[in-house]
């Protein structure tokens, strides 16, 4: 089941409305999933992980630890830590 819009609209209004998340990291994470850096988002039996269009556009280093992080804290278990 795709959640990259769900991750999209919360991480939207999060920024907006949320000083915690009003942060450069939590920006330039929203940026690139508003330029469709990562194809989409997955989430099976509570794990989720990332569909890449092309290598070259995806999240930098930071920006992936970031959003895995954020997506951990929800309670969802990252498929390439397991």
């Amino acid at each position: 089941m795709s959640i990259y819009m769900a991750v999209y609209n919360e991480l939207k209004a999060k920024i907006e409305h949320l000083p915690k998340y009003n942060t450069k990291i939590a920006k330039s994470v929203f940026n690139k999933l508003d330029e469709e850096a990562i194809h989409d988002i997955i989430l099976d039996n509570n794990t989720f992980w990332f569909e890449h269009a092309t290598y070259e556009t995806g999240l930098s280093n930071e920006q992936h630890k970031w959003l895995v992080k954020y997506l951990e804290q929800k309670g969802y278990k990252y498929l390439y830590n397991n």
